[in-house]
């Protein structure tokens, strides 16, 4: 999967920020955080390959 620049930076954010928390229901936090960021990211990627398959499937369609 290939991620977009804000999400690794948010990512990168994410990362520095658990390791510098010592306490360790912040460093939970940031990892639930760091998660529904990625998870979102795939399910933004995959609704957006289904939605351009679709519209290419429409376009040729109205070519024959």
């Amino acid at each position: 999967m290939i991620i977009s620049n804000e999400t690794f930076e948010l990512n990168r954010k994410i990362k520095k920020n658990m390791e510098s928390s010592t306490d360790e229901v912040d460093r939970m936090l940031y990892e639930a955080a760091r998660k529904y960021i990625n998870v979102t990211e795939a399910e933004a990627q995959r609704v957006s390959k289904l939605a351009l398959e679709r519209a290419i499937k429409v376009i040729k369609q109205g070519d024959t």
